[in-house]
């Protein structure tokens, strides 16, 4: 997952979020909307689920010797 714990990442996408929301000051009320209509979850630590389960062996590809591969995280 990295050294941050996925900081890095999170501080990226705030504030790509924020220049976004110079021009568009109703995203937040349109990504909840949005949710609310396709019935999704809330987003909170789906960056650390998404590590976690990367970096487990069940979601691994099989080699043709079958064995996995190892995890690049």
């Amino acid at each position: 997952m990295g050294d941050d714990g996925g900081a890095a990442l999170r501080a990226l996408l705030a504030e790509a979020d924020d220049e976004l929301r110079e021009d568009w000051p109703d995203l937040d009320a349109d990504r909840e909307r949005l949710r609310a209509a396709l019935d999704l979850p809330p987003a909170d630590g789906l960056v650390e689920a998404l590590h976690r389960l990367a970096a487990g062996e069940a979601f691994r590809p099989i080699r043709d010797a079958g064995d996995r591969y190892e995890s690049m995280l």
